[in-house]
């Protein structure tokens, strides 16, 4: 992210990041909280495999999202609206693209929710 903002992009409003010294130290319940605090989407971003510098952290984390998103999914939240990318910290471009393309895909899911409920 900080050479994204080298770059010149900002995170729109309503987005906010929480940095983790590694994303498999992050837990299922972490996860189910923010949605149950309401957040629209959640895009987990870990290191590259071979950059990871903790033992195998984005393979754990890949393990994570999945568990995580079968219980979305039981709980009738689109398990889409939790992302996962593996990026590596030098591709700054990458990032907003990656971002970008989330926030398009959370954002149409909202909106088509809010005009059939709408249309009732």
């Amino acid at each position: 992210m900080e050479n994204a903002a080298r770059d010149g992009f900002s995170l729109s409003p309503g987005t906010s990041v929480i940095p983790v010294r590694c994303s498999g130290l992050i837990k299922v319940s972490f996860l189910l909280k923010l949605f149950a605090k309401g957040t629209e989407g959640v895009l987990v971003l870990g290191c590259l495999e071979q950059d990871c510098r903790y033992f195998n952290g984005s393979t754990r984390c890949g393990q994570i999202v999945d568990e995580t998103r079968k219980i979305l999914e039981l709980a009738g939240i689109d398990a889409a609206k939790l992302g996962f990318h593996l990026i590596s910290e030098s591709q700054g471009k990458e990032f907003k693209k990656i971002l970008g393309r989330f926030a398009k895909r959370v954002g149409k899911k909202r909106r088509r929710r809010v005009s059939a409920s709408s249309s009732r």
